[in-house]
């Protein structure tokens, strides 16, 4: 479940970047869409970023796996304080198998759009864009039919 909902967040922000939102790092005239932004980003702000994921890991978002009283995704104390359902357990019981469909989507999507970005050379925009990459798939298909088969 948790990585579900890490993975909306990377679909989302992968999106909104690849559309020209960059407002870190010198904006969208000095960085870059896609995974080459990655290349952009400081080394100092590398440490922040993975000393803060280790400080939520290791604090409120540690799950004991063996502890039945805890259901997946409850963190900490913010299941019984966030429940916008109390008195329909059903409804919120949908809401919840809905969140993990939709996490379980995300978490195929993000990895659609970086296979796509490593194969192809283009963002996801960058392809619907400008029809380049699939012009060259289908060619580079071709040819690799015309290959195998003769």
């Amino acid at each position: 479940l948790k990585h579900g909902r890490v993975a909306m967040l990377a679909c989302v922000g992968y999106l909104v970047t690849d559309l020209g939102n960059r407002p870190f790092y010198g904006g969208p005239s000095r960085s870059h869409p896609g995974l080459r932004a990655v290349g952009d980003v400081p080394w100092t702000a590398w440490v922040q970023i993975v000393v803060a994921l280790a400080a939520i890991e290791l604090t409120v978002g540690r799950q004991a796996y063996f502890d039945t009283r805890k259901e997946a995704g409850e963190l900490g104390t913010l299941r019984p304080i966030f429940n916008p359902f109390p008195n329909d357990p059903l409804l919120y019981a949908g809401l919840q198998l809905n969140e993990l469909k939709h996490g379980r989507l995300a978490m195929l999507g993000i990895t659609g759009m970086l296979a796509q970005e490593v194969v192809t050379g283009y963002t996801v925009m960058g392809t619907a864009t400008s029809g380049k990459p699939l012009a060259a798939a289908a060619a580079a298909a071709e040819a690799a039919t015309a290959t195998t088969a003769g």
